[in-house]
């Protein structure tokens, strides 16, 4: 008898040994089971990009997928300027022979730049926006891509104020509310890709006194000013829809004569312009600009102006108009 207890005790003791051999393997299971979950979420969320911006200490805000499958942007808190930090993505994407679009703003930038190497004057609140598109995706002439943007962006913030009619194009892409400048347009080349900078006044804009000098400029003005809202989530939904809508026009299919004919609707034709010459110490003040009238574009995108004081007609190719 006392070998049959002996016996039954030890078997009641294998059979505790077991189940608690068996909780700890399957604990240890459950805890292998997590990490693994934890690692595909990692691996998912940290694409090549947002690998890239955690090494370079860039804090990410967001990310949103622009269009299926591979078009993303990408929002950061404060950067030199979205345009450097696209120039790096392109290449790190070239490097990996992965040619996507992709997108990239920032809550602020502090040495954005404009065109021939102006400053680009913005604080923070305002939409600071590159989009990166590989050549081989455009369908229209080069020289076209500039007055295609302007009319993308220009539509694109249409529903951002009370009165859409009051936003206006000047060549090629500057977006003006009421003659004011709101936004501007910088494409560069970088190999394979092209990127897009776009700058939006949404919540401020620079006094004039700043765009004076080699920084001369247009008179600006800013969206928040004729009803916009502003915000962080306004300011990324601006982003976000200028995104998808370069990004989807470069996944499809556009045509010469349509680009001049939507960009020629959006110009007030009746404004005087005048030609920003480069600047000349001597003569601060400018007093001798070239004032023009726009009369016309011709197929690839020159801007025909006609001398308002001389009657002298010509095309525009690189100049400026104020």
């Amino acid at each position: 008898m006392a070998e049959i207890a002996y016996a039954s005790k030890f078997f009641q003791a294998f059979i505790i040994f077991g189940k608690i051999a068996l909780l700890q393997k399957l604990k240890f299971s459950m805890q292998n089971l997590r990490q693994m979950k934890f690692s595909a979420h990692v691996n998912c969320d940290l694409d090549p990009i947002s690998k890239w911006a955690e090494s370079r200490n860039y804090k990410q805000i967001r990310r949103a997928n622009i269009l299926p499958p591979n078009g993303i942007l990408i929002s950061l808190d404060t950067v030199p300027s979205t345009m450097d930090v696209a120039r790096e993505i392109a290449s790190l994407k070239m490097d990996s022979n992965q040619l996507e679009p992709f997108a990239v703003s920032a809550a602020n930038q502090i040495k954005g730049r404009g065109t021939n190497g102006r400053s680009w004057v913005g604080s923070k609140g305002n939409v600071f926006l590159t989009i990166g598109l590989p050549y081989e995706s455009l369908s229209i002439p080069m020289t076209l891509v500039p007055l295609r943007i302007g009319t993308i962006v220009a539509n694109a913030l249409k529903p951002t104020i009370e009165n859409s009619d009051l936003i206006r194009l000047k060549w090629p892409n500057d977006v003006l509310v009421e003659g004011k400048k709101v936004s501007g347009v910088l494409i560069e080349s970088c190999v394979k890709y092209m990127l897009i900078g776009v700058g939006i006044n949404l919540e401020n804009f620079p006094e004039k006194e700043l765009l004076q000098g080699k920084e001369n400029g247009r008179e600006a003005t800013c969206l928040a000013d004729y009803g916009a809202k502003v915000g962080d989530e306004e300011r990324f939904e601006i982003a976000k829809r200028i995104s998808g809508k370069v990004i989807g026009w470069s996944n499809g299919n556009d045509e010469a004569a349509v680009v001049l004919k939507e960009w020629k609707q959006m110009v007030e034709w009746s404004e005087t312009f005048e030609l920003r010459e480069e600047y000349n110490a001597k003569n601060p003040t400018y007093k001798h600009r070239k004032k023009v009238k726009a009369i016309g574009i011709n197929d690839f995108g020159n801007l025909k102006v006609r001398d308002v004081i001389t009657g002298e007609e010509s095309l525009l190719a690189a100049e400026y108009l104020l």
